[in-house]
């Protein structure tokens, strides 16, 4: 049937156009799927790093970028040479996108994995500030809360605890109900070592196919600012950065976020490792309240390679005081500058004589498929103290690039 309705609108196409714009509109089809192989081949590689690769692309991605740019130019130089075949392929494409949209977006949906939340608990107040934590680890209960409510009363923020419940994949979502009960001890235990601490927060369970959805729902649903996540270790996989799931939510972060590797704890002498940009400045409006409630032991710092001249170490100096103006008056800080073969060295090495280290992502370049940055994920990594990663959300814009191009 397939068949016979292709032959049917060829021959239709064939009587109604002239060769010369069938040849070209077929030229224009190979181009464009051409183009969209190359540009996958970058998508594929960017979004989904652990799939096993069937085949080396060398010098990538600049390979698959000169295949794009060349495709794309002769396409768009057919246009030129017979509008016609570019006006037969768009309505080409139409056709089978609303088809698409029409009928197998269903087959589709059904197979997508889906997200179940359950009622929450607990009341939404009008608030400057929603804080939305995720624990699955009760280990991580304590420290992710103690960073949680102090940044709650500084900027009148209401706080929600979501447990995600994992159902098997084969399983219906609904089925997962049975499971249910197995995230409430967490969040009994969550909403009473708040309670003790004079903060009342909301609580809920999502059941999931995917840990990672059941977290995103919970953003959209609560209208999060600021996300509030552990690290539970190192990833079996080795190249996921912190874990597939934490590595997805910082690539897409849908809200400014926080991620805590704990070592020590409580937080009794404070390292807030900065140098300069819009993540280190959310690193220092968060590590504000913390150092008032914890009475922490607060100091500034930026690291500067070992075979850079002097005048590099002023600058830093420099930074830190307008930091420290900007930032922290009131509070007492002492300022260092670090130096070491490695910024990322320098740093994992200060950090033995402290409980937490503070570290804003960093920007990576466009194709650089590090999450938050060479520096700070070496220092979540190699750091003998609890580190605080922070980084800022980039945007609607920039949030919809990622999730579709990776």
């Amino acid at each position: 049937l397939a068949i016979l309705a292709t032959r049917i609108l060829l021959l239709a196409i064939a009587v109604s156009m002239p060769i010369e714009a069938l040849g070209s509109a077929a030229s224009l089809v190979f181009l464009l799927t051409f183009a969209f192989v190359n540009l996958s081949l970058i998508v594929i590689r960017r979004k989904y790093p652990e799939l096993a690769s069937g085949f080396r692309t060398p010098l990538y991605p600049a390979i698959p970028f000169i295949g794009l740019a060349t495709n794309i130019g002769l396409a768009v130089s057919q246009f030129w040479f017979r509008p016609e075949a570019w006006y037969l392929v768009i309505g080409w494409m139409l056709a089978g996108y609303i088809i698409y949209q029409s009928y197998f977006v269903r087959i589709t949906e059904k197979e997508k994995p889906r997200v179940l939340p359950l009622p929450a608990s607990g009341v939404v107040a009008q608030h400057k500030m929603r804080l939305l934590v995720p624990i699955a680890n009760p280990d991580n209960t304590e420290p992710l809360l103690d960073i949680a409510i102090p940044i709650a009363r500084e900027y009148d923020g209401a706080i929600t605890v979501v447990n995600v419940v994992k159902v098997p994949r084969q399983t219906p979502i609904e089925e997962g109900l049975r499971f249910a009960h197995h995230g409430q001890a967490i969040l009994e235990a969550s909403a009473a070592y708040a309670a003790d601490r004079g903060m009342k927060i909301r609580t809920r369970i999502s059941l999931a196919h995917r840990i990672v959805d059941g977290i995103l729902d919970t953003v959209e649903r609560e209208e999060s600012d600021l996300m509030i996540i552990g690290w539970r270790g190192y990833p079996r996989n080795p190249i996921n950065v912190f874990g597939e799931t934490t590595d997805f939510l910082l690539r897409h972060n849908p809200c400014d976020m926080v991620v805590l590797k704990r070592r020590k704890y409580p937080f009794r002498k404070t390292l807030l490792a900065t140098g300069g940009g819009p993540n280190a400045e959310l690193a220092g409006k968060l590590v504000t309240p913390l150092a008032r409630a914890h009475d922490t032991d607060l100091t500034l710092a930026t690291a500067v390679p070992a075979h850079k001249p002097d005048a590099y170490v002023e600058h830093g100096r420099e930074m830190l005081t307008e930091i420290e103006k900007a930032s922290f008056q009131g509070i007492p800080t002492g300022k260092v500058v670090l130096r070491g073969n490695t910024v990322a060295g320098a740093l994992a090495k200060a950090a033995k004589a402290y409980d937490l280290v503070v570290i804003g992502a960093s920007r990576e370049p466009l194709m650089r498929k590090m999450l938050v940055g060479e520096i700070p994920a070496k220092v979540a990594r190699y750091s003998p103290a609890s580190v605080m990663l922070v980084k800022r959300y980039e945007g609607p814009l920039k949030g919809w690039f990622k999730r579709t191009f990776g």
